[in-house]
C-alpha cells in the first residue's frame, strides 16, 4: 500500500495527474516492488475527481458591507467546509455568468474585490472573500470549479438544509448536451431520519 494521493491543479483548467510520473518514480526507488512480483495499490484521490465537477448557485442577494459587494448563493460552508474553514490552503476558482447563462468576461482593470457567500447563518460561511470578479448582481449564476472532490462527500449536517442534487452530463454533439441525476436532492423526510425524528410526512 503506497498510500498518499495525486494533487489536483485549483488554479486553472490544467489536467495536473501525473500518474506516470508517480509510476516513474516507483521504477526509480522501489523497482524491487515489481522484481518480487508485488502488486502495488494507490490511492490517487482528488486528481481523479477534482476536475470532473463544478457547483453552480444562482445569487440570490447582493448587499454592501466593509466596503465590499457580497454576493450571497444558495451553496457555502455545508458544502464547501475546507474552503470555509481553511481558505488560504483551499481556494476554488470562480466564474461569473448572467442570469440567462452567459458569461461575464470583462477586462482585467474591470474586475471588483468581492465577497462570494452562502445562505448559512455564520459570519464565516464564505465562498470566497475579497475575490476579483466581474460585477455580481442578483439573480447572476456563480459556478466554483473543481467541485468534483472534498465537496459533496463531505457535506455538512450545519442548520439541516437539504443537500442538493448531483447531475451528470454528457456532450451529445450538435451542441446538445445530456443530462442524467446522478443523486436526486436530499427531501425534509430524509434529513429528518437522519437526526432520527418523525417523519415530516406523518
Amino acid at each position: 500500500d503506497m498510500g498518499g494521493g495525486v494533487p489536483a491543479d485549483y488554479d486553472s483548467d490544467a489536467d495536473s495527474r501525473e500518474f506516470q510520473e508517480y509510476r516513474d518514480l516507483i521504477d526509480t526507488h522501489a523497482s524491487g516492488l515489481w522484481e518480487q512480483g508485488f502488486r502495488v495499490y494507490t490511492e490517487m484521490g482528488r486528481s481523479l475527481t477534482a476536475k470532473m465537477g463544478w457547483t453552480a448557485t444562482r445569487v440570490e442577494a447582493v448587499k454592501e458591507s466593509g466596503g465590499r459587494r457580497i454576493a450571497i448563493g444558495h451553496v457555502g460552508a455545508d458544502l464547501f467546509v475546507r474552503t470555509a474553514y481553511q481558505p488560504q490552503n483551499w481556494p476554488h476558482r470562480i466564474s461569473v455568468f448572467t442570469h440567462d447563462g452567459e458569461p461575464k468576461d470583462v477586462a482585467e482593470e474591470e474586475l471588483l474585490p468581492q465577497d462570494v457567500a452562502g445562505p448559512l447563518c455564520f459570519s464565516g460561511d464564505m465562498v470566497a472573500v475579497a475575490r476579483p470578479l466581474p460585477r455580481i448582481e442578483e439573480g447572476d449564476i456563480v459556478v466554483v470549479h473543481d467541485t468534483g472532490a472534498y465537496t459533496y462527500s463531505m457535506y455538512s449536517r450545519y442548520n439541516s438544509r437539504l443537500a442538493p442534487a448531483a447531475y451528470g452530463y454528457l456532450n451529445a454533439g450538435e451542441e446538445k448536451i445530456n443530462f442524467q441525476t446522478v443523486k436526486a436532492a436530499e427531501t425534509v423526510d430524509q434529513v429528518l431520519q437522519f437526526w432520527e425524528s418523525p417523519s415530516a410526512s406523518r
